[in-house]
């Protein structure tokens, strides 16, 4: 389906999460917190201790999209093609910055100059790298998302016991397994907090959301204020500086999950239009993680492109330091706007791309335990069945792509005949035209892959098959394109519906990974839609 726009309310989110975790890591590996003044401690501490919230926040943000992608009755999550194209732009940005700190003079030593080149093995892109592994872990994830609102929520409690309860307690911080533990975790969260927590949501007020996230913020860096400030004269300085720090910088303590939740929810809850404006400037928010956190690059920014030795005790360096932050942020977002136009697709309409991303699909969903697939379109065609049963409505199918997968699902249906008339296979493009009715003119300008023959082929379904409904599909399964139409990606899959009543429309999906990955989830597309037509 053509992807509408992201709220806005959302995008404001992402970017403002990026600048904060820009100005984190500005304010520590710049050591500007500890060479504050006394006046310009506190405004340091509050710009330069939110880096790890704003995490919480970013994973957060992404997993609620995610979950969305592969919520129960959702298409087949492939993840290949993602992964892919995340792990390409960490490798465009952790590469040539690597050698660029080289050039500069930089000796960051044979490891780190080795993970610009190899970005996924290590921790200084630890982000890049938990989600990564995240991605590739969902398609076994979700289905722990169809265990209910009471078990989901249960195994929700449990988590919170084990990561935040714990590392609220004591130290439970480093390792990478930890860190894609607790990404596996906030999946799980935002997947009960998506699916099931709309009332407890709705009984939070936008505002209180939002004080209580700034009030947590608060509770986290004035004790830390405090300790600084009376370092010499309490004897209870450093304990107290040592939990703060302790919180401010794991993730998983309360303090630190609730704050992001809160604020979180505060975001959730507004309500603004898309802002193409606003959408086009988060979108390299990745980016920009992955430039400023280069593992060779990041100890040259700060103290030799910034120069924020220079700034250390100085009056100003608060506003240098948003100043600084938003210079890095844009610079970043202008290149990437360039390599996504310039770039990107060199990688992504390659055969190697296309090659990979199957290859990918099939290891995180080997077809020996597809049945995870055929579950999700048993249960699309069960509600179908019972809709048609209820209603009386006959309904019809006009299959390309899919090859009859979408009948088979209809017809393995006890009872099938009492509302199922059909489908019809029609894989040629001639096929079209002959048995449908669908214009010569039609599909030699727009294509056999088009809105305008989708919808013909549900009518025509729909005519000789003597149905109420009927639903079609016509799309690019791979691995080839359509030269004739080079800018249909492969995965493109119009989905079109007809009906007695001389409605007709249409969905257009782009899905990812291989041939057989675009057609199930083609197959499931069509079943939803015909179920949401049912009414």
């Amino acid at each position: 389906m053509n992807k509408p726009p992201r709220q806005s309310n959302f995008e404001l989110l992402r970017l403002l999460a990026m600048l904060a975790i820009v100005s984190g890591h500005l304010f520590t590996e710049g050591h500007l917190i500890a060479h504050a003044s006394d006046g310009t401690l506190l405004p340091s501490l509050l710009l330069g201790c939110g880096a790890r919230v704003a995490t919480n926040l970013f994973v957060l943000l992404g997993c609620w999209f995610l979950v969305d992608a592969t919520k129960p009755g959702a298409p087949a999550f492939a993840p290949g093609r993602r992964w892919l194209r995340l792990h390409f732009t960490v490798f465009c940005w952790a590469a040539p910055l690597t050698v660029v700190a080289l050039a500069m003079g930089a000796h960051p030593g044979l490891k780190d100059a080795a993970r610009g080149f190899v970005p996924y093995l290590g921790r200084p892109l630890w982000f890049a790298s938990a989600w990564l592994t995240l991605l590739l872990a969902v398609p076994f994830l979700r289905h722990a998302l169809a265990l209910g609102a009471r078990r989901l929520g249960a195994l929700v409690g449990v988590g919170f016991l084990v990561f935040v309860v714990q590392s609220t307690i004591a130290d439970f911080r480093e390792g990478f397994l930890v860190d894609t533990l607790w990404f596996f975790y906030v999946y799980l969260a935002a997947g009960w907090l998506r699916l099931h927590g709309g009332r407890l949501l709705a009984r939070i007020p936008a505002p209180a959301a939002l004080v209580v996230g700034l009030a947590l913020y608060a509770s986290l860096v004035l004790p830390e204020w405090l300790a600084r400030t009376f370092w010499d004269s309490s004897a209870a300085a450093p304990a107290v500086h040592a939990l703060a720090e302790r919180f401010l910088a794991d993730l998983k303590s309360a303090p630190n999950a609730l704050c992001a939740l809160a604020l979180f929810v505060f975001f959730a809850k507004l309500r603004m239009r898309p802002r193409r404006f606003l959408n086009a400037l988060a979108r390299p928010a990745f980016a920009v993680y992955v430039a400023h956190q280069t593992p060779a690059f990041w100890p040259l920014l700060w103290p030799r492109i910034v120069r924020t030795p220079e700034w250390w005790g100085q009056w100003w360096t608060p506003i240098a330091a948003v100043g600084a932050v938003l210079a890095v942020y844009g610079a970043v977002a202008l290149v990437e706007a360039l390599r996504l136009r310039l770039v990107e697709p060199l990688w992504t309409r390659s055969r190697a791309f296309a090659f990979l991303a199957g290859r990918i699909d099939r290891f995180v969903r080997p077809p020996c335990a597809a049945g995870t697939d055929a579950a999700d379109a048993d249960e699309l065609a069960a509600r179908v069945a019972a809709r048609c049963g209820e209603s009386g409505i006959r309904v019809a199918a006009a299959e390309s792509c899919t090859g009859g997968l979408v009948g088979a699902a209809l017809a393995g249906r006890p009872g099938a005949s009492a509302w199922f008339r059909g489908a019809i296979v029609s894989y040629a493009t001639e096929t079209k035209r002959d048995l449908f009715g669908v214009g010569e003119g039609m599909l030699a300008s727009l294509g056999p892959v088009s809105a305008p023959v989708a919808e013909g082929m549900a009518e025509g379904a729909r005519r000789l098959l003597g149905a109420d409904l009927a639903v079609s599909v016509t799309g690019l399964a791979g691995p080839d394109g359509d030269p004739a139409h080079p800018s249909l990606p492969v995965g493109t899959v119009f989905v079109g519906w007809a009906d007695a009543f001389g409605g007709a429309g249409h969905e257009k999906h782009v899905f990812e990974g291989g041939r057989d990955d675009v057609r199930r989830a083609a197959r499931d597309a069509a079943l939803a839609l015909l179920l949401r037509r049912l009414g």
